[in-house]
């Protein structure tokens, strides 16, 4: 998780620094960094639908999720079918992914994927909570970033990372000092 809030990191001061410089080209932008303020109707209806079916596979198979995701080898002896359980996981993960690859572009997306969750994780050593706290985490951040993004006027794609990874930066700052 630190990898991925490190390199997320990274990449919102690069792209900050690179605007200054006015080198990018645009559709090299969008794909990298999506278009949260292009947002078709038809884009809204394809991530309620992925929203809507990741939410049932999730809550259909909480109790596989759960023990292949902490101990394989017993789930499997235990008769959970891991193979089809990962399988399931990975294609919701890769539905998701792909959903939201025009609005939140390629680097967007794994901040979204790792921070919330990794944040969640400083807070609760509950599964369920972590699932929870993180999903409300991503909304909180993503609704205040395009809120902040529109009053400051500038590019969508380096708040919300420099947002989450501050966010995720003092929380295990306050986790440490709690130590």
């Amino acid at each position: 998780a630190v990898i991925g809030i490190v390199t997320t990191a990274s990449f919102a001061v690069g792209v900050a620094l690179m605007s200054r410089v006015h080198r990018f080209t645009q559709d090299f932008e969008a794909v990298l960094f999506g278009n949260v303020l292009g947002v078709s109707e038809h884009d809204l209806l394809l991530i309620a639908v992925v929203t809507g079916l990741t939410g049932l596979v999730v809550t259909a198979l909480y109790k596989q999720l759960l023990f292949s995701t902490f101990d394989e080898a017993v789930a499997q002896v235990a008769g959970v079918p891991t193979r089809l359980v990962y399988l399931l996981f990975a294609c919701i993960l890769a539905l998701a992914i792909l959903a939201s690859m025009q609005v939140l572009g390629v680097t967007l997306i794994a901040a979204t994927i790792v921070i919330p969750a990794a944040t969640a994780r400083l807070f609760t050593h509950s599964f369920s909570t972590m699932l929870v706290l993180s999903t409300a985490l991503g909304g909180v951040t993503a609704l205040g970033d395009l809120i902040a993004t529109i009053l400051r006027r500038k590019k969508p794609s380096v708040s919300p990372r420099g947002t989450a990874t501050a966010r995720a930066t003092a929380t295990a700052g306050r986790a440490k000092a709690a130590e």
